[in-house]
């Protein structure tokens, strides 16, 4: 029974009691009163003024009519919230149908924001508040007019004489005329005056005590307390005099006229409060956030994985939202305006409850890994200003719903993932849109997209990258094939990794303007520019690498040499076929800060007037036929910051121009000829400002001094493939990148142990003669990614500091004295990509974590050392495990069917599954792919595979002590290319369905004890290159097949029961007949490695010919990026080192 003043939920007479409220949205809660010492489970009532109710659409009913079957249709849905608070909704007419179109398009499921007006309701709550069931009994509102619900504001806020403090009254409240307050309180009209009483009026039902205070919302969302001028109060708290409290209260108080009285209902305002008519404007800002938007971004964040604790401030424990990483407020109305988490590592799909942020204008969730469709109903945040989707996982066409978005200014989809555009009309409709990116979406079948573009006049900035644009209907819509009604305001145009001919150049004039200051064309096929280009009087930028122009360079610059000239500062014309001398003409550019020239075909000697252009200060010319001579005479040249020659012709001594660079700090003489030894002055000048310097692939004699240790913080040195000798003794504590392989450098390795501070990428010292034990100081090495120790002769134990390197992807020690077991702390490298530990004297069982812990392999390399014991299951577990190389220990034990496991032998895997990063060789260190070699038995002999390593899937068991058969689950391996298990003690038959492994170019069975005939299923292995099945105990004919019989008869010797072609044996039943000539393939072969090559190119290895990089590409150990163009990020002095896949 209820509490003396308490109305409980199981007290209500539903057939009774008909609770009418008439406002447009409430919220009800079943929760007890703070402020009432005698409730403890009541209901509370609480207006919102943004007529919106949010919730998860959980169950809807038929829709009917009333009972009577005249009123209007009927539809019952319930609603449940993030607390777990449901409500059932009666909609009636209008809103019924319109929430029934709604669900009817959409899935159930979604969350949705819904208006109630007049509508019967019933409530409950699922968390049990009460063991009795009849605690949740239905409380209902009906639209009857007759029973009003009469609400007050208790409070008004008035001035208090001149003083900058404000105060709150509490005012008596009677309900003596139900009309008026109907009239004051009411706010089902948005554009209601608020009610004023003339307090000296005898009839006025408000006489003795303060006007209520009307509240009313504006359109700036701030709360307007409009109060009689005349009014004050002698019993209010004070506002400070900063015009901040830290709460406004209200109460609601349910009028007596009701049924049953029910209690009041408290809670606080947190937005701006104005002092209106006769008082002093002044804000009182609350606290920052509403709660109806905390809880809209709790519901954002709840299904979100957030591995990297992006948004580990977002807790209901913090009150204010404002204060949570990635969000704005305004700081008048508290509103949430800005919402940017980009890069924040969140997986998961878009949650509704944005609808609910209704001031929202700044949307920004790009770089994370949402998936799903872009969300439909992003379409109706109307309010967005700027939206930001780009670098995420979703897929679908682009809504083009988004064409409500009419206050849009800033739109950026690229790369949202697998996405399309159906029709890009919709972009039409974004009249105020600056800047547009739909970089990585296929835009293939639009053909009206220039007439799209042409239609946004604000249109500032446009980037349409790999975007597969190849050709446009023609002709235009004749209003814009006028200059003056042309997309005049791009100053950013960005079209590169297209399929754009040059054909593009009729309607490119169209997009351009003198406004034009950045304009990428690259990778496209374009053969030249046109002329007009040389007019743009602002252009600053221009790319036009790879591309097919195939035209003398002189006349290129020609076709530039308008005022573009004047205004250009950055030009890459890399890659595209140039030809022809670099001429004089490029003088004429007196503004070039970048030039780019690379990987094209010129020839002669570089212009002396190349380096009279005043602000020039990166030269890059590599790969050319071009010459510059060692004694070239250059003036001093301080604005000059880097150049690069890689592959010019500079040698054979060492340039002297060097010492007129008086700033250098990138410098490429790679593969330049040079064979002198360097100047000590060399030495002495440039370390301390060098970042970065390559002298690899030439033939550089003499000791490197300890000035190795002088070099620049976070520097990268390129040393490799000369000819240094004498030992290392100090190096730079911060170097981020060092290579000195392939020299003759000597002594021990522990000047490794100085470089404590930033050596994040890449350490080889491969192919030397370094001799004695691996320091044991790696833990300063814990963003190390790439160690190379191979060809050397180093000794001992590993030491327990390897276990520190948990960012390590490839970690080479081949072909030293290494011995011992393997260090346990090894298994903490759990970022292993490729382990070669081959060609040491390793011992002791291979480890079980091999396969437990370092999943991620894909390469793994034990050849050759003194493991003993049986192949551990758990390497079964590596599924992208493309060469496993366990030969020549003391391995016993069977071969493990569960080899069955090693899915990347089974299916192709493509580029983007997987790529290995260590060091570019090439130009700068740029993005291109350095292959690292490994030793691999191939074709019975060892190959050192460089290129091609990428593409081998092998297995290679040999010179072991293994027994048993060959598991009939190996021939499940589709994709293998190469199996040796030669030399073990292998018997039983070959399985029968080994045809089936249909690529393989190698199979090498010789020297077991197998028997029995040889499969028929083998003449279905077209490209089977090499086959050896000597020494065992075959028996019968050798199955008939152009590959079978190509093979030298000795690769069937030790089988004294075989017999056929290409045996001169004859099989029973054969005629007499003159023996053929034998035209077998031989391990002398040239052409053995060829047929390697030729099989994947021809198309032997389609499917899977570019699976597999090992030690691969795209690590970034350049300085160059994009320079700042219109909205640009790039910044061209950026230095980076990513390692990532992809």
């Amino acid at each position: 029974m209820a509490q003396p003043n308490v109305t409980l939920i199981s007290d209500l007479d539903i057939l009774k009691d008909d609770l009418t409220i008439k406002v447009k949205v409430i919220n009800l809660w079943n929760l007890f009163s703070l402020y009432n010492k005698d409730e403890f489970f009541s209901i509370e009532l609480t207006l919102i003024d943004e007529q919106m109710l949010i919730g998860l659409v959980v169950a809807i009913g038929e829709m009917g009519r009333d009972n009577d079957d005249i009123k209007k249709h009927r539809l019952n849905i319930q609603i449940q919230d993030a607390n777990g608070l449901q409500l059932s909704v009666n909609l009636w007419g209008d809103f019924s149908y319109k929430m029934q179109g709604f669900l009817d398009n959409n899935p159930h499921n979604l969350r949705i924001i819904v208006i109630i007006q007049l509508a019967k309701l019933s409530i409950w709550r699922v968390a049990s508040m009460s063991r009795k069931n009849n605690q949740y009994s239905i409380c209902r509102v009906s639209d009857d007019e007759k029973l009003i619900e009469e609400l007050e504001n208790k409070f008004t806020v008035s001035q208090v004489g001149n003083s900058q403090s404000f105060d709150i009254g509490e005012a008596d409240f009677e309900s003596q005329d139900n009309k008026i307050l109907k009239d004051a309180i009411s706010r089902t009209d948005d554009n209601i005056t608020p009610y004023t009483v003339d307090k000296n009026s005898a009839t006025s039902p408000m006489k003795g005590f303060n006007t209520p205070t009307v509240l009313k919302r504006n359109l700036e969302e701030v709360f307007d307390l409009e109060l009689n001028e005349h009014l004050s109060s002698s019993k209010t708290p004070k506002i400070s005099p900063e015009g901040r409290i830290n709460q406004i209260v209200k109460s609601l108080l349910l009028s007596p006229t009701l049924p049953l009285p029910l209690s009041s209902s408290w809670f606080s305002i947190s937005q701006l409060v104005r002092v209106g008519k006769g008082g002093v404007d002044a804000d009182v800002v609350m606290n920052k956030c509403l709660d109806k938007e905390i809880h809209a971004l709790l519901l954002f964040k709840a299904p979100l994985k957030d591995p990297d604790g992006g948004l580990s401030t977002w807790t209901a424990d913090e009150h204010d939202c404002c204060k949570w990483r990635g969000i704005t407020c305004n700081n008048q109305t508290g509103h949430v305006t800005k919402l940017e988490i980009s890069n924040s590592g969140l997986v998961g799909e878009i949650s509704h409850s944005l609808l609910n942020l209704s001031y929202l204008n700044h949307l920004d969730l790009s770089i994370n890994s949402f998936h799903g469709n872009i969300p439909i109903f992003i379409g109706s945040m109307t309010q967005l200003i700027y939206l930001d989707l780009s670098d995420n996982s979703f897929y679908g066409t682009i809504p083009p719903e988004f064409e409500n978005l009419t206050n849009l200014q800033h739109l950026q989809l690229s790369y949202v993932g697998r996405c399309r555009v159906e029709k890009i009309e919709w972009l039409s409709n974004l009249s105020h849109l600056e800047k547009l990116e739909l970089d990585g979406i296929s835009l293939a079948k639009q053909n009206h997209w220039v007439d799209v573009i042409l239609s946004l006049r604000k249109l500032s900035y446009l980037s349409l990258e790999g975007c597969e644009l190849s050709q446009v209907m023609y002709p235009y819509s004749s209003s814009f094939l006028n200059s003056s009604s042309s997309s005049s305001s791009i100053e950013g145009l960005y079209l590169g990794n297209n399929s754009l001919t040059s054909s593009m150049y009729r309607w490119l004039f169209l997009l351009t303007s003198n406004k034009l200051g950045y304009l990428d064309l690259s990778y496209n096929m374009l053969d030249g520019i046109p002329k007009y280009l040389g007019n743009l009087c602002s252009l600053e930028y221009l790319e036009i690498s790879n591309n097919s122009a195939a035209v003398q360079f002189p006349d290129f610059l020609n076709n530039l040499s308008g005022c573009t000239s004047l205004s250009l500062q950055w030009l890459d014309a890399s890659d595209s076929q140039f030809i022809g001398s670099l001429s004089n003409d490029i003088q004429k550019f007196s503004s070039l800060e970048y030039l780019d020239l690379s990987h094209n075909h010129l020839n002669g000697i570089i212009s002396d007037k190349l380096w009279e252009l005043p602000g020039l200060g990166l030269l890059d010319v590599s790969f050319n036929n071009l010459t510059v001579p060692s004694t070239y005479h250059l003036p001093s040249l301080s604005y000059v910051k880097e150049i690069y020659v890689s592959s010019c012709k500079v040698g054979p001594g060492f340039p002297k121009w060097i010492q007129t660079l008086k700033n250098l700090t990138h410098l490429d003489l790679s593969n330049t000829g040079i064979s002198d030894t360097i100047p000590l002055e060399f030495w002495d000048t440039w370390p301390s400002q060098l970042k970065y310097l390559n002298l690899s692939s030439n033939n550089i004699s003499g000791k490197v001094p300890d000035l190795l240790s002088s070099f620049a913080n976070g520097s990268k040195i390129d040393l490799s493939s000369n000819n240094f000798h004498g030992p290392i003794l100090n190096v730079s504590s911060t170097l981020s990148l060092l290579n000195l392989s392939r020299n003759k450098f000597s002594g021990g390795i522990a000047f490794i142990c100085q470089i404590v501070d930033g050596f994040s990428s890449f350490l080889d010292l491969s192919r030397n003669i370094f001799i004695g034990q691996l320091p044991d100081c790696l833990w300063h090495f814990r963003e190390l990614k790439v160690l190379n120790l191979g060809h050397n002769n180093l000794f001992g134990r590993l030491p327990p500091s390897i276990g520190f390197l948990t960012e390590l992807q490839v970690l080479y020690l081949y072909d030293n004295n290494f011995s011992g077991e393997l260090p346990l702390s090894l298994k903490n490298c759990t970022s292993l990509i490729s382990l070669n530990l081959g060609a040491n004297k390793f011992s002791g069982n291979v480890p079980v974590w091999i396969g437990e812990n370092l999943s991620g392999l894909y390469v793994l390399i034990l050849r050759s050392n003194n493991f003993f014991g049986t192949i551990p299951l758990q390497l079964s577990q590596l599924a992208n495990l493309q060469i496993l190389d366990l030969s020549m220990n003391n391995l016993q034990g069977t071969i493990p069917s569960c080899f069955s496991n090693l899915t990347s032998m089974i299916q192709p895997r493509f580029s983007q599954d997987v790529k290995f990063y260590t060091l570019v060789r090439g130009v700068a260190y740029g993005s291109g792919i350095y292959v690292d070699h490994a030793m691999i038995e191939w074709q019975g002999d060892e190959h050192e595979f460089f290129n091609t390593l990428k593409l081998l899937k092998t297995i290679d068991l040999s010179s072991n002590k293994l027994t048993g058969q060959i598991p009939y689950e190996i021939t499940n391996l589709s994709d293998l290319i190469a199996l040796s298990l030669s030399k073990n003690s292998l018997f039983g038959e070959i399985p029968q369905k080994i045809g089936e492994m249909k690529k393989l170019l190698t199979l090498d069975l010789s020297r077991n004890s197998f028997s029995g005939q040889i499969p028929s299923s083998m003449s279905q292995m077209t490209l089977l290159n090499d086959l050896d099945l000597s020494f065992n105990n075959f028996s019968g004919r050798i199955p008939s097949s152009t590959q079978l019989q190509s093979f030298e008869p000795s690769r069937y010797d030790g089988n004294s029961q075989l017999c056929g072609l290409p045996l001169t044996k004859k099989c029973p039943g054969d005629e007499e007949s003159e023996v053929p000539p034998i035209v077998g393939k031989s391990k002398s072969d040239a052409k053995d490695i060829d047929e390697f090559w030729g099989w994947f190119y021809v198309g032997g290895g389609t499917g899977f010919a570019i699976g597999f990089w090992i030690a691969c590409g795209a690590l970034l150990l350049n300085h160059r990026g994009r320079p700042h163009g219109p909205y640009r990020s790039t910044n061209f002095q950026k230095e980076t080192v990513e390692i990532k896949r992809l």
